[in-house]
């Protein structure tokens, strides 16, 4: 008499069409050179767990996941010091992301200091090259430094498609001071 439990498979390795293949799969049991044990006990699987091991690549759709179960989300940072002296792009902030026209949350922040009081400047939120929102500032900053914190949040509604999300730069001379940058796109599917 005793109990003992077992892994399938964990000291020989079951293929994977002995499971796929059968669906009536029973355990005996022989210890030794004794004959097998009765009665043989059928395998059952745990919900789903057999067809786990077996799902086909590209098999799961969004038709087969509830809404808004998952977000697209796009991503990019980059710790390097940029000084800009002239309006244009911000040095690595640029997302492309295909979009279904849901809202589409665009989030941007960054450390910042200049070299001249009283400069105005205006970070620029551009989907394809096209000005969609922006936010200006005027000598907030940390002078010769990148310590002032910004952080800006958009909101858009592009069409269906693919679309790059960039941050554009606008300023009035002397020199910007960036450091710390990152952008998120986050397609909100809800």
């Amino acid at each position: 008499h005793g109990l003992f439990n077992v892994m399938l498979g964990s000291l020989s390795s079951i293929p994977k069409a002995v499971i796929a293949d059968n669906a009536n799969l029973y355990l005996g049991i022989a210890i030794g050179a004794d004959v097998e044990m009765t009665p043989r006990v059928q395998l059952g699987s745990v919900p789903y767990a057999t067809q786990a091991l077996t799902v086909p690549d590209a098999s799961i759709t969004t038709t087969k996941i509830a809404d808004g179960a998952v977000t697209q989300v796009t991503q990019v940072t980059n710790d390097d010091y940029v000084d800009m002296t002239t309006n244009g792009p911000l040095k690595d902030m640029s997302v492309t992301m295909t979009t279904t026209g849901k809202p589409v949350l665009i989030l941007f922040s960054t450390r910042w200091g200049h070299d001249t009081t009283g400069q105005r400047f205006c970070y620029t939120l551009e989907r394809n090259n096209t000005a969609i929102a922006q936010s200006c500032d005027s000598d907030g900053g940390d002078i010769w430094g990148a310590n002032t914190a910004l952080s800006l949040t958009w909101l858009d509604v592009p069409p269906a498609g693919t679309h790059t999300y960039r941050i554009f730069i606008q300023m009035q001379g002397g020199t910007i001071h960036f450091k710390n940058r990152q952008m998120q796109i986050v397609e909100l599917k809800k």
